[in-house]
């Protein structure tokens, strides 16, 4: 993805952006997985380990179609000392993990030659927390103003 972007210069943020989306849709499912294959933690039972992302107030979109995937924004998380940044469009969130009391399980309903089953999907023991004000991400501005 770096790659893709690396050395371009842009005249406003709103280029920027469009030009980060068009990247992140134009990368094949197979780079994705090659990216993401080692952030799958798992538990001992071999059950992944995930998240949960909690914001406080709205999120608002542009788009107002939700057909398929949609990115809200990037989630860097520094392992060294359990700090998650999260950036949204011209914004960024600083975070912190918190353990969560009582863990939980994402449960997939399948359907097994007509018998209905419950499946573990995941364990949830953490959450990463922004209840922080946004700060603004400020570019450079050009001296010509």
């Amino acid at each position: 993805m770096k790659d893709l972007l690396r050395g371009q210069r842009f005249e406003d943020p709103e280029a920027a952006v469009e030009a980060y989306k068009s990247a992140i849709l134009s990368t094949s499912t197979s780079d994705w997985n090659y990216c993401f294959n080692d952030c799958d933690t798992k538990s001992e039972n071999s059950i992944p380990e995930w998240a949960i992302v909690e914001l406080q107030g709205l999120i608002q979109m542009k788009k107002d179609s939700t057909f398929g995937p949609t990115v809200i924004g990037d989630l860097h998380y520094f392992n060294r000392n359990k700090h998650p940044v999260l950036v949204l469009g011209h914004h960024i969130l600083n975070g912190k993990e918190v353990k969560l009391e009582q863990p939980m399980a994402v449960i997939e309903k399948v359907n097994i030659e007509g018998k209905m089953e419950y499946k573990v999907k995941a364990i949830v023991k953490k959450k990463l927390l922004f209840k922080s004000r946004p700060k603004p991400i400020i570019s450079n501005v050009s001296e010509k103003i």
